[in-house]
């Protein structure tokens, strides 16, 4: 973030191109919905992370956090969705 002169880590190149897959998945603007757009995409970035560890969903450790990571992903899309459709 400081490197690249930004005031926020989501305007970094890390995070930018996440950020407008969503956009462009769901449909909806960056500077309209931005919480809802950050955490989906954080989500989504963390999750493909955890998957490319070897782990799975399950009820038990690392797996249970990668569920909930996953259902609170899930949650904001649905936010997001109903936010849109107002």
């Amino acid at each position: 973030m400081v490197l690249q002169d930004k005031t926020s880590p989501y305007h970094t190149d890390i995070f930018h191109p996440a950020i407008q897959s969503v956009e462009k998945a769901l449909a909806v603007s960056y500077d309209k919905h931005p919480k809802h757009t950050r955490i989906i995409a954080d989500h989504c970035r963390t999750s493909l992370s955890l998957i490319a560890e070897n782990i799975q969903p399950s009820n038990e450790g690392r797996g249970y956090v990668l569920r909930m990571i996953i259902r609170r992903m899930y949650y904001n899309i649905v936010l997001l969705n109903d936010a849109v459709d107002m």
